[in-house]
């Protein structure tokens, strides 16, 4: 038989007020009590308390860290779809010379990726990748494709860059010396974050 007691107040932190000879009859009956939280006045520390009690429990269990949550912040669609959309984003290739993350590659005739170098339209044009690990010469790995973001620092907040003259680089200023090649390949979303759209199309300056 269901037995219902009334809770009518509190009187303190982790206490509740209720008929004291009410529960010790019940208790000295050998009667179960069930306890039941109205969770629209139920209160922890002044805050009212809405989640359902299904909702409670999905916490069961749970054994991640309040800095393991957090690494959910700003999170807005289904991880696997994001890590999925990353993956198409990369590609392995096969370097021609020795390359580090960052380095700023073109595809030769050999099908093999070398270092761009603003200097010259041979090695500025056709399709640009750019390394995202240490790869040894003849050895593949993985490259970026046009629209990856890519973590670094020392960026310039809002900037496009370009290819530089200087091999595998790039840089905030466009190469200006006769020949040179001004060819856009991102910008900087951020002084961290890189995002890596290399244009289709360049201009040799005269």
């Amino acid at each position: 038989m269901a037995t219902t007691i009334n809770f009518t107040s509190t009187t303190g932190t982790g206490y509740l007020e209720t008929d004291h000879d009410q529960v010790e009859g019940l208790l000295e009956s050998g009667t179960h009590i069930a306890v039941t939280f109205d969770t629209a006045e139920f209160k922890i520390d002044s805050v009212e308390v809405t989640a359902t009690a299904t909702e409670l429990n999905l916490l069961d269990g749970v054994n991640a860290s309040t800095a393991e949550i957090n690494y959910l912040v700003g999170v807005t669609s289904l991880v696997q779809t994001q890590l999925d959309s990353k993956q198409d984003e990369t590609e392995t290739l096969t370097a021609g010379e020795s390359l580090v993350a960052g380095d700023i590659c073109y595809l030769k005739s050999d099908g093999k990726y070398w270092k761009t170098d603003a200097d010259a339209e041979a090695t500025s044009k056709g399709q640009i990748r750019m390394s995202l690990a240490t790869i040894s010469a003849d050895a593949t790995g993985l490259f970026s494709r046009e629209g990856y973001t890519w973590t670094t620092s020392g960026l310039t907040a809002g900037s496009t860059y370009y290819l530089s003259t200087t091999a595998g680089s790039k840089t905030v200023t466009a190469p200006s010396a006769t020949g040179d090649i001004i060819r856009p390949i991102g910008y900087a979303r951020s002084t961290t974050v890189f995002v890596f759209e290399p244009s289709q199309t360049y201009i040799e300056h005269s």
